[in-house]
């Protein structure tokens, strides 16, 4: 595959002063959530297959510099928040990190699970293509040879119409098969193609556990976005019931956990939706009844009928030369003979009789060979037609299934580090962050200490104790 920067999708880390100052901030707990409503949360990819959203994914998850405008990524986030908590740690902001930590391990997951689905796909539309090339030319063939059997019914129907059984005389050229003569039958050529899209089929039943997986990954997400969401209103529950809750709050809505777990999630659920399209289209193309699997029926069925087609226009022309050259060198001899006797001769009238009653029946023959001929050739037309229709709906799907998956030589799609936490976790200080256990003597009130906080803040975000 041609190489390509390792973040294709990910936006420039090139930011203005004031704006990276803002990213550096670290996720704010916040008493109140209101949703932005100026700017667009979404960072979409440049391409929306699925080799582009899976890479899209990791970003997402990976990514650690964002332009102003985007919601960062996981791992931007838990940095940031993990940075805050080693200078002074608490419960609350731990199980947001603990959360969003359980968050990306599923996002990475799934990534690894599209990964491994993309692979098996990507075999799978190259043995397509190994199978395309020996269909379209088969059919292109026959969409050629068709007609020549049409061409050898011409003639066959020309030569019966010079036929006339009273009086005897067959005036018409003789019936020229020789169009179909270099055609060749095709089941050998076609022979690969049942083989290639049974690999295809196999290749699909690797990929499609994989996509499965992945997709289910995104309701488990949507739970820690949910929890993300719940832990931030319990924080702003509390701080709400505090006696400094009237005074003014350092709010950031901005970046909070959900946004990001949501996020990264929504562009799993569309890989996700891409994948399961692509698999519908693999599998498809699998099948008798559709796609290449239809081209493959439809073109051995062309083959058959087309040969079929030959070997009557060949039969047909034959048939008629000789009924003929019957009737011209034998009943319209015998004919001439009989007019020419007297008119009081009582044979003359049979013998005429019986001379057109000869003709006549060389004229049926004739016509009926015309007839099997002309019939063989539209059924070989109409099949090899079928199988053009065919090959055209294929690769209409096929198409379809290149702006699904991408392109061939896109590029790898890399493997994502695990993310290991080192923030300290605070001490036991029990469900809701006060003493454990009924016994515990009292302390004096101690304030975290918070860099680049002053008193106002600590006071809002820690209270004065009760």
């Amino acid at each position: 595959m041609t190489p390509r920067p390792l973040c294709l999708f990910a936006l420039s880390a090139a930011l203005a002063a004031p704006a990276a100052a803002a990213m550096r901030r670290a996720p704010v707990i916040h008493a109140d959530m209101p949703e932005a409503q100026d700017r667009d949360w979404t960072r979409d990819p440049a391409n929306k297959h699925l080799q582009a959203l899976t890479l899209h994914l990791g970003d997402l998850i990976t990514d650690k510099n964002p332009s102003k405008d985007d919601v960062p990524g996981v791992d931007h986030f838990v940095d940031l928040l993990q940075e805050e908590l080693k200078k002074g740690s608490d419960a609350p902001r731990w199980r947001v990190l603990r959360n969003a930590k359980d968050a990306r391990d599923q996002l990475r997951d799934a990534y690894d699970e599209l990964r491994r689905a993309v692979e098996p796909l990507l075999e799978a539309r190259a043995l397509l293509g190994d199978a395309g090339e020996i269909l379209i030319p088969a059919v292109d063939g026959e969409g050629e040879d068709a007609p020549k059997t049409k061409e050898a019914a011409d003639s066959v129907k020309r030569t019966a119409e010079g036929i006339e059984a009273d009086s005897p005389k067959a005036q018409g050229p003789d019936a020229d098969a020789s169009a179909v003569e270099p055609i060749k039958p095709r089941e050998k050529d076609l022979a690969p193609v049942g083989e290639l899209l049974k690999q295809v089929g196999q290749k699909v039943k690797l990929a499609k556990p994989w996509a499965v997986k992945a997709k289910g990954r995104t309701k488990t997400v949507d739970q820690f976005a949910q929890r993300a969401r719940d832990i931030d209103k319990e924080i702003a529950d509390s701080l709400g019931q505090r006696r400094t809750a009237g005074l003014p709050r350092d709010i950031d809505p901005t970046f909070n956990a959900e946004k990001v777990i949501r996020n990264a999630n929504k562009w799993l659920k569309e890989a996700a939706k891409r994948a399961d399209a692509v698999i519908k289209v693999l599998e498809k193309q699998t099948v008798p009844d559709a796609g290449l699997g239809l081209v493959n029926a439809k073109a051995a069925a062309a083959d058959g009928t087309i040969m079929f087609g030959k070997a009557a226009g060949l039969r047909s022309a034959a048939k008629a030369n000789a009924e003929a050259a019957k009737v011209r060198e034998k009943y319209r001899p015998e004919w001439e003979a009989a007019d020419r006797l007297p008119d009081d001769d009582p044979e003359k009238e049979k013998l005429k009789r019986e001379a057109v009653e000869k003709a006549t029946a060389s004229k049926a023959a004739a016509d009926d060979a015309a007839q099997k001929a002309s019939d063989a050739a539209d059924k070989a037309e109409e099949a090899a037609k079928q199988a053009a229709d065919a090959l055209s709906k294929a690769a209409e799907e096929l198409k379809k299934l290149d702006e699904l998956l991408g392109p061939d030589g896109f590029g790898d799609l890399p493997d994502l580090p695990e993310l290991l936490l080192d923030a300290p976790e605070p001490k036991d200080i029990g469900k809701k962050g006060g003493a454990v256990g009924p016994k515990v003597n009292s302390k004096p009130l101690r304030y975290p200490k918070v860099l680049d906080d002053d008193a106002s803040r600590i006071m809002l975000e820690y209270g004065e104790g009760r």
